[in-house]
């Protein structure tokens, strides 16, 4: 504790002092009257008894007067020092029992907060470890039901996305059959009831529906404003094989093949209508594809250019082949030759739905709305959109037992048929000229069934362009790492584009769709890529 200073005490030291001093003058002033004498006594002028008294006389007069005034003031001064010690010293005393008072109450008063501020620290503490303990055990228990929600949430997307594709498709579906019987209802809704309001319920639905990028799935309907769909993509194949047509026409060759960047010689109009319709639904200037006008059709071709780009190259080349000839009566002769051909190859280049986002720089909802159409849930819609599509059911016949198979394959008709064609060099039936033939062509009725000639995979079914690259309707069949098949001028294909087979599954029906004189299957065998002779799998 800090010692406690009392006002005026240095005052009431000096008082003192002042006194002691005045004592002292006293005792010199004494000192030098002794001498003084001691001087006059020398001079002679009076005697040192008379000096003495009369000298005693005065000094002691002098130093009874100061020495009372002395006392007096002494007195006084010591009265007044006292007084002033006694009230400095009751109020040290006050200050000082205060300051005790105020020291101890202060000092207990901080013990009992610092007791307090211990215990609240230490309640803190153990809550503050308490919460962080529950925190703790919350955010575990958050995360887990976090963890679990995220995965419901993922599961429940993603039946919620199958659903919407399922429900969408079953719409669509449905919509058509209850559209095309909408005319049979006119006199139900003219005599009203609730058949009536169920009707104008459907035909809100299908306005809905028209209006969107599925609109594109009724645009081929009878009695549709503007040109069927169907009609419109004839023309647009016609146009296009009418530019490969003009390449050969102004092209000096022998042998004319076609090829492409992915395999497919065909046009995929599923990928080119799907990208239309998302192109032309969307965006500020968006319109309805089930109506196609002529300023959409130009729309179509510009689509369709922009995704299937066509070139062309030349080749010499000097061989030995063997060429085969049918005379009238069906007998064939084989002649070998040495020839030197120039081979004319037309190149088309394909371009995917998915290079087209980036064309044309498609949005977050339009890649949204192009992956959704291009969902293989839609694949029987599109197929059957063009009418190159028949609802198989996945019924299994037998090859012709006459064709024995000596490998994986059978027949992939039910009768064998008459070889139109072989394989190889031949004269061929259009231009007569001696050109390459990459397969079979076996004779059989319109409708006939065509079988897949062994397990595999569906990798082409292409039911929408009926030109194909001069294959018409067509299937190609993946079934090893070395084998496929191919089945081409179909008049309709019951798979879709991935589709599972197995051997003497229904795939298609006999046509003649494509570069085709009549009805037939023209039947591929390729080996390691490379075409081969079908027959040389069967005796």
């Amino acid at each position: 504790m800090k010692d406690i200073r009392i006002k005026d005490t240095h005052k009431c030291l000096h008082t003192l002092e002042k006194t002691t001093d005045l004592a002292s003058k006293m005792k010199r002033g004494l000192i030098r009257s002794k001498d003084q004498f001691r001087n006059l006594s020398d001079d002679g002028h009076i005697t040192p008894d008379e000096y003495a008294q009369d000298n005693a006389k005065y000094i002691s007069e002098r130093v009874l007067q100061g020495s009372k005034e002395t006392v007096k003031n002494t007195y006084k001064g010591g009265k007044k020092l006292v007084r002033d010690i006694k009230q400095k010293k009751r109020g040290a005393d006050s200050i000082k029992r205060t300051a005790k008072s105020t020291g101890k109450q202060t000092f207990k008063t901080m013990k009992q907060s610092i007791k307090t501020a211990e215990k609240t620290s230490k309640n803190a503490a153990r809550t503050a470890k308490q919460t962080a303990k529950a925190a703790q055990k919350t955010a575990k228990a958050s995360a887990k039901a976090a963890k679990k929600s995220a995965e419901a949430a993922k599961y429940t997307a993603k039946a919620a996305a199958k659903t919407a594709k399922l429900a969408v498709k079953a719409t669509i579906t449905a919509i058509k059959g209850i559209a095309a019987a909408i005319k049979s209802l006119a006199a139900a809704i003219a005599a009203g009831g609730w058949v009536a309001v169920v009707v104008i319920l459907v035909i809100c639905v299908v306005g809905l529906i028209v209006g969107s990028c599925y609109g594109i799935f009724f645009s081929d309907e009878d009695g549709t404003e503007g040109t069927p769909l169907s009609e419109v993509v004839a023309t647009l194949n016609s146009e296009f094989e009418t530019k490969i047509t003009d390449i050969q026409n102004t092209t000096t060759y022998n042998d004319f093949e076609i090829e492409s960047n992915d395999g497919v010689t065909s046009i995929n109009w599923e990928d080119v209508l799907a990208v239309f319709s998302v192109k032309t639904t969307t965006g500020d200037d968006a319109q309805n594809v089930a109506c196609l006008t002529d300023e959409k059709i130009d729309a179509l071709r510009d689509v369709m250019f922009d995704m299937n780009s066509i070139s062309h190259s030349t080749q010499t080349v000097t061989k030995t082949v063997s060429v085969t000839s049918t005379d009238t009566g069906g007998n064939e002769t084989v002649e070998n030759k040495s020839i030197t051909r120039t081979v004319l190859t037309v190149t088309i280049t394909h371009k995917s739905y998915t290079d087209m986002i980036s064309e044309y720089s498609f949005d977050r909802e339009q890649k949204e709305q192009l992956e959704l159409l291009k969902d293989e849930e839609y694949a029987t819609l599109w197929g059957e959109l063009l009418g190159g599509y028949s609802r198989g059911s996945s019924e299994i016949l037998s090859g012709d037992s006459n064709r024995t198979p000596n490998n994986i394959f059978s027949w992939p008709l039910q009768e064998a048929g008459s070889i139109n064609s072989t394989f190889g060099y031949r004269t061929d039936p259009i231009s007569g000229e001696v050109s390459y033939h990459g397969g079979v062509d076996i004779g059989a009725a319109n409708g006939r069934p065509i079988l897949a000639a062994a397990d595999g995979k569906v990798t082409i079914a292409n039911s929408t362009d009926s030109w194909g690259g001069s294959y018409g309707y067509y299937v190609k069949i993946k079934h090893n790492e070395t084998f496929e098949t191919l089945y081409a001028h179909c008049s309709k294909i019951c798979v879709t584009c991935g589709q599972q087979v197995k051997k003497g599954q229904v795939i298609g029906y006999v046509g003649s769709t494509g570069r085709s004189t009549g009805n037939h299957l023209h039947f591929e065998v390729r080996k390691d890529g490379v075409r081969t002779n079908a027959l040389d799998y069967f005796n």
